[in-house]
């Protein structure tokens, strides 16, 4: 008799240029009357405008400004001396870019491979082999950096792959193409990436909700909600920022019994869930301090290829 139990897998990760458009505006000469002695005779007076002050720029006027910290330092971005891609936060959510595959379609010089690792393990979310300009590695050190915010993440590509946090509440994602050891040491041979989160902010409250919600053939729907929430505790000196994503995708992939009946459907299902606290704190002397936290689960499904009697 074929047995195949569901195993339920949770890892846990710790983790303008203002186009200024001057627009002179000119009046056409009017006609007045003059009075004369004799009567009221028409008379031509020429009428000067001052001119007008310029017109404020439409939004799809300006010329947007990035500023990156590749540098470890605030510049713009076409002042960076080095190749660098950068991915705004509203290009994340324009794009529905949620993971190292979909920064891969807009970063030219990105790659990824699945399960690639010297392990053979499965082939999965983190199990992604980060490549830019083609240097890589299957077995110890990684060649891509990664950074959350300043906090390294990076790991050995020997029995996992690169390490994944929810794309959410995020400013920007930077991609720095190699080498970049100077500046961020190890495992940066091919490139670094970084992804930084939107800081807490002093002067204003502010929350945030969104919810994508889709369908896959042959499975079921998928859903993905996400929510911040911006809170000045002091003026100029405490702000605190919460924000929390929660997620479900259908497994479309389903694992049959020899004999052909259905033994489990949506076998590659996945639901996640990621909570991220931080605390901004400055001090008289115009010190920045930044508290944060930010934890990652998620839980997937997949059968056992061998069933209890070893058969296929």
């Amino acid at each position: 008799m074929m047995r195949s139990n569901m195993i339920p897998t949770r890892s846990r990760r710790y983790l303008g240029l203002l186009i200024g458009s001057t627009l002179a505006t000119g009046f056409p000469a009017g006609q007045g009357f003059a009075e004369g002695t004799d009567g009221v005779a028409p008379a031509t007076v020429q009428s000067a405008a001052a001119p007008d002050a310029p017109a404020p720029a439409k939004d799809s006027d300006r010329i947007e400004q990035i500023v990156v910290t590749a540098g470890k330092r605030a510049e713009a971005l076409n002042e960076v001396p080095e190749s660098i891609s950068v991915l705004s936060g509203s290009d994340l959510q324009d794009k529905h870019i949620v993971d190292y595959q979909d920064i891969t379609r807009q970063i030219p010089g990105l790659s990824s491979s699945a399960g690639s690792t010297v392990s053979g393990g499965i082939v999965g979310p983190n199990t992604s082999n980060l490549v830019i300009r083609g240097v890589s590695s299957t077995s110890g050190s990684a060649t891509v950096a990664l950074y959350l915010d300043d906090v390294s993440i990076t790991q050995s590509n020997l029995y996992v792959g690169a390490e994944q946090p929810k794309f959410f509440d995020f400013d920007r994602v930077e991609v720095l193409r190699g080498p970049q050891g100077t500046l961020f040491g190890a495992s940066s041979m091919g490139g670094t990436i970084r992804m930084i989160t939107n800081e807490p902010k002093f002067d204003e409250i502010e929350g945030t909700a969104s919810t994508d919600l889709s369908g896959t053939d042959h499975a079921g729907i998928n859903y993905k909600e996400d929510g911040t929430i911006n809170i000045p505790l002091i003026d100029d000196k405490l702000a605190l920022r919460i924000s929390a994503e929660y997620g479900s995708d259908s497994g479309y992939i389903n694992h049959d019994n020899p004999n052909g009946t259905l033994d489990q459907a949506g076998t590659n299902s996945e639901r996640w869930g990621a909570f991220r606290v931080a605390l901004k704190y400055r001090s008289e002397d115009g010190l920045d301090v930044i508290l944060s936290v930010l934890s990652n689960m998620t839980i997937r499904r997949h059968a056992d290829l061998l069933s209890s009697a070893g058969n296929l």
